[in-house]
């Protein structure tokens, strides 16, 4: 009697579709990663150099003021 594995081909294309899935769910990550990370990334180095600026100008204003004296 001759027995064919069936089963072997529906792992097989389990597997594909497992794959497939993973692939979709990286590009997701990937693209939120860039869609939220980015901006976020570049508002907490805006944030940054605003603190960094008013810093300066108080540190600027204080000298002035102790020369002035």
């Amino acid at each position: 009697m001759i027995q064919f594995d069936t089963k072997a081909p529906a792992m097989g294309r389990a597997a594909t579709v497992a794959a497939s899935y993973e692939a979709k769910l990286r590009q997701v990550a990937m693209v939120l990663t860039l869609a939220v990370g980015v901006p976020l990334v570049l508002a907490w180095f805006g944030l940054i150099g605003w603190g960094v600026l008013w810093l300066a100008r108080s540190a600027l204003d204080l000298s002035v003021s102790a020369l002035s004296l």
